[in-house]
């Protein structure tokens, strides 16, 4: 298993503690396929789904109202997203063919708030591999 070092101990897990008063900030639960192949995926319509709280989707495509985006370097990729009621799945779909190997970050903005979850092995974001 891989562990993470912090002052001389080794930790299987990190967690990344955020801290708001509002309720209304955007929350991610899972994220779903978390990687995809360069050689076997269809990266220029990478289908995925993400759930969480605070994920209003009112309108399908651009409209949606939650912003969603794949970020990787200088390249940003923005997903078309739809989503179900009481804002807790959005199932999006983005051309990412310009990606490399390597992580993504994913990135939610509802209302002007944004979650931007850092890239790197089981914090985040989608692997795109080989």
């Amino acid at each position: 298993a891989t562990t993470f070092a912090y002052n001389s101990q080794n930790y299987l897990q990190k967690v990344r503690l955020m801290l708001t008063t509002d309720s209304s900030f955007p929350r991610i639960k899972t994220l779903s396929p978390d990687d995809v192949s360069t050689a076997t995926g269809n990266l220029s319509a990478f289908s995925f789904t993400i759930s969480g709280t605070n994920l209003p989707c009112t309108a399908s495509g651009a409209g949606c109202g939650t912003t969603v985006r794949l970020l990787q370097g200088v390249n940003t990729f923005t997903a078309a997203c739809t989503g179900s009621s009481g804002g807790t799945q959005l199932n999006c779909t983005a051309n990412i063919s310009a990606s490399t190997v390597g992580m993504t970050q994913l990135s939610v903005t509802v209302s002007g708030k944004t979650l931007t979850i850092p890239a790197g092995q089981l914090q985040g974001g989608v692997n795109v591999g080989p």
